[in-house]
């Protein structure tokens, strides 16, 4: 997260704060309407990352595991190494799934947001 967000200060730079601090507008005027607004797909970049850092080292051994360590490689590999990989094939797909329909979801939703404002 913490690098998502500096590489969005970073892409966005001080020219539109400064133009912001010219114009007049309060430090916490320029955060709300200037910096957060163009940090917006840093923070659903990072925070994408972090749920699917979550999602696939807790929620996943929680839900399959049954609270036990086990992984969700643990149960992977078997099916992997077998002769009959497609349920092997099934498991990795459903656990792509996810995070595909996670980043399409965010995808149209900043999209959205960023039509309504006229920036897309």
């Amino acid at each position: 997260m913490l690098r998502a967000l500096v590489a969005g200060y970073q892409a966005v730079g001080e020219e539109y704060e400064l133009c912001a601090a010219n114009l007049g507008a309060s430090r916490l005027m320029r955060l709300v309407t200037v910096e957060i607004p163009l940090l917006i797909p840093s923070v659903v970049a990072g925070a994408s990352v972090v749920f699917l850092v979550a999602f696939s080292e807790y929620f996943i051994v929680f839900l399959i595991g049954g609270g036990a360590v086990d992984s969700y490689t643990n149960y992977l590999f078997p099916f992997l190494n077998s002769s009959d990989r497609s349920v092997g094939s099934l498991l990795t797909l459903v656990f792509l799934a996810v995070p595909v329909l996670l980043f399409g979801i965010v995808e149209l939703g900043v999209s959205r947001v960023y039509r309504r404002r006229g920036m897309y």
